[in-house]
């Protein structure tokens, strides 16, 4: 399906979450950094990058920033949902540090 419609972020984040079930964790950030990339909007994106780089022990640095860009995509867009779960996940990671 990525063949047939390669700028589908949608399609990334399916193929990410599949890499995530065989803790393929290089692949699923490359795919979630793909959506990153190239449809910075996809809010439901961020939430899971964080948690990925979390896994693989990326920079605090890093983690942080995808977090924080994620809360304010979530803020401009008016998705108190996603917005509440970034807040609460970054405010759990901040706290494991």
């Amino acid at each position: 399906m990525l063949k047939e419609s390669p700028d589908d972020p949608f399609l990334h984040f399916a193929m990410a979450k599949e890499h995530e079930k065989e803790e393929d964790w290089a692949s699923a950030v490359d795919s979630y950094r793909w959506i990153h990339s190239n449809k910075s909007d996809y809010v439901g994106m961020y939430y899971h990058l964080a948690a990925v780089m979390t896994e693989i022990g990326a920079p605090a640095d890093e983690i942080k920033t995808v977090y924080e860009e994620g809360i304010k995509v979530a803020t401009d867009q008016g998705d108190q949902h996603s917005k509440a779960e970034l807040q609460n996940a970054f405010m759990n990671w901040e706290m494991e540090l």
